[in-house]
């Protein structure tokens, strides 16, 4: 024709695709904040949606820290979750604009090789195009109490960096067993 559109491609039928926002945000939270080894802390990882738009193909990283064994792996509802080396790889399909947060959680626990503090990150994705990034990725950090306990089962013997005590199991249970 002469309106100069001959050999020019539409390929969404004329339509441009257009990318909506999605404010994605995640928050990290471990209990308690301090551990002694093989115990284990509960991790929460909570996944929001500001909007203004539904999100969509929502990917969450989580690492696992070198030292640690997962007590159970991350599950909530609607999530998939696999593991490659050290880190979770877990995905929603959809997450409604300012619908309550999703949430997945996780038990972590640290070996005797482990350092001092256990550090894990997540870092949350979605398709749609992102307004702020600075609420993307959250990080929590648990103190490993490397305190050895020792005891027959009427002596308790605590001992490591800066401390020692003894206590006897009689002269502990005694005024709680009403003998003077």
């Amino acid at each position: 024709g002469t309106d100069g559109s001959a050999g020019v491609s539409r390929p969404f039928g004329g339509a441009l695709p257009v990318c909506l926002p999605a404010d994605v945000s995640v928050t990290y939270i471990a209990a308690p904040t301090q551990v002694r080894v093989n115990v284990s802390v509960k991790c929460l990882v909570q996944v929001a949606n500001a909007g203004p738009e539904d999100a969509e193909n929502l990917k969450l990283a989580i690492t696992v820290p070198p030292s640690t064994t997962v007590a159970s792996e991350p599950a909530g509802p609607g999530w998939t979750c696999t593991r490659a080396a050290d880190v979770y790889a877990c995905t929603l399909p959809a997450l409604a604009a300012g619908a309550a947060p999703s949430a997945l959680s996780f038990y972590l626990a640290a070996q005797p090789s482990a350092a001092e503090t256990l550090k894990s990150t997540a870092s949350i994705s979605a398709d749609n195009a992102e307004p702020n990034l600075n609420n993307n990725a959250a990080a929590i950090a648990v103190a490993i109490d490397r305190t050895e306990i020792r005891g027959d089962g009427f002596t308790c013997e605590a001992a490591g960096p800066g401390r020692a005590s003894r206590s006897s199991g009689s002269q502990a249970l005694a005024p709680l067993m009403g003998i003077a």
